[in-house]
């Protein structure tokens, strides 16, 4: 099941991407923290099947309240070739501001002074419980698949 935030009124609500559409799940109770700390989703589905399309829909940001965003830079031998930096042999960590994330389709404000952006997608893993060696069936992990990423990693690199 592929689960969205929706902006419907200036309010935000559970959505999910069904053959017919994108449909509006919030009838069911539930919001997107709710789902991603482990709340029972079996009714979502029946819900789904019935809830009317929302026509062109706006999308909110993939998580109401993200506690950390804990960054994985340099992950692969291309990357680092393509910023001019050596291979390592572990991935480096770092972290962005909640209020870094924007929805999709939202306007990114680029400061005027600065003329080298990178742009990548990244793969986002949303893990909403406390957990340790455990498995994706053991619903601690809820994946979204792509996170857009703005920032001015050559120029700052370069500095």
């Amino acid at each position: 099941m592929k689960l969205c935030n929706l902006i419907v009124n200036g309010e935000t609500r559970l959505g999910v991407l069904t053959a017919r559409g994108v449909v509006d799940v919030s009838a069911g109770g539930l919001g997107i923290d709710e789902v991603i700390a482990g709340a029972d989703r079996s009714a979502l589905e029946a819900l789904a099947a019935q809830a009317p399309v929302v026509a062109s829909p706006v999308y909110g940001n993939v998580v109401n309240k993200p506690g950390k965003l804990i960054c994985v830079g340099l992950n692969y031998r291309e990357h680092a070739k393509r910023a001019g930096l050596p291979v390592s042999p572990v991935p480096s960590l770092f972290c962005k501001f909640p209020e870094a994330l924007a929805p999709d389709g939202a306007a990114v404000a680029l400061p005027a002074w600065e003329d080298s952006y990178d742009y990548e997608a990244e793969l986002v893993i949303v893990i909403g419980k406390e957990s340790w060696g455990v498995t994706e069936e053991e619903g601690y992990v809820l994946r979204f698949r792509i996170l857009e990423l703005w920032g001015e990693i050559v120029s700052s690199l370069s500095r």
